[in-house]
């Protein structure tokens, strides 16, 4: 869960910041094999840091994080082409073959470019009604 925290960290600010995530370190802890990665799923790396009981807990966090981006773009909305894109630039971009922690490291980000992106549209709505 450190990469979680640490991932918002510039490198331009943290110069030896260590890589966020590193699958052939896995490969070579588990399998005496540095050669390439093996795929490691949210779930699987749930497993590894906290248990079983981590899995439960992981998951109920992620469905609620996805929960937050449904609600927040699309349920008793207008939907709009903006909102419907961006909900789906969200699901798609997100990975689920891979550390825990990018689900949410990618999704904070892409949040974040959709929240800029829609102040930037309704400053260019607002400068057009006024022309």
């Amino acid at each position: 869960m450190t990469d979680l925290w640490t991932s918002f960290i510039p490198r331009f600010l943290w110069a030896e910041k260590p890589a966020i995530f590193d699958a052939r370190a896995y490969s070579d802890l588990y399998f005496n094999f540095n050669g390439n990665s093996y795929a490691l799923t949210p779930v699987g790396d749930l497993l590894r840091n906290f248990g079983p009981i981590g899995v439960v807990i992981g998951m109920i966090i992620a469905g609620m994080f996805l929960r937050f981006a449904y609600s927040a773009l699309i349920e008793n909305q207008t939907i709009t082409i903006g909102r419907a894109t961006a909900y789906y630039m969200f699901l798609v971009s997100l990975t689920y073959e891979g550390f825990y922690s990018s689900i949410i490291i990618y999704g904070w980000r892409i949040f974040a470019l959709v929240f800029i992106s829609f102040v930037f549209a309704e400053f260019l709505l607002i400068a057009k009604k006024r022309m």
